[in-house]
């Protein structure tokens, strides 16, 4: 996360330990349609690794849903790693 003149901007990736990372896209709105099939504000897809953002979003809203979307992301994470020590015995 870079921070400049006091604004927290959103990551373009997260690199959680064990190799699980996850790239972040800002997406104008008719993109979200036309790739999740609705208007959504934000999305988690552990099948591309992504979270996807309405670019359109004020700055706290984006941030507010980040937030939400990062604990589907920890929460998969912590399921993959879980699985991923079973795996290995």
């Amino acid at each position: 996360m870079t921070k400049n003149k006091g604004v927290l901007y959103i990551p373009r990736t997260i690199d959680l330990p064990g190799g699980f990372t996850v790239t972040v896209n800002q997406l104008k709105p008719m993109q979200m349609k036309t790739k999740h099939g609705d208007f959504y504000d934000g999305i988690w897809d552990i099948d591309t690794m992504s979270v996807d953002l309405n670019r359109k979003l004020t700055h706290k809203r984006k941030w507010y849903v980040f937030s939400h979307e990062f604990a589907h992301v920890v929460n998969d994470w912590m399921h993959w790693l879980v699985n991923k020590e079973i795996a290995q015995g």
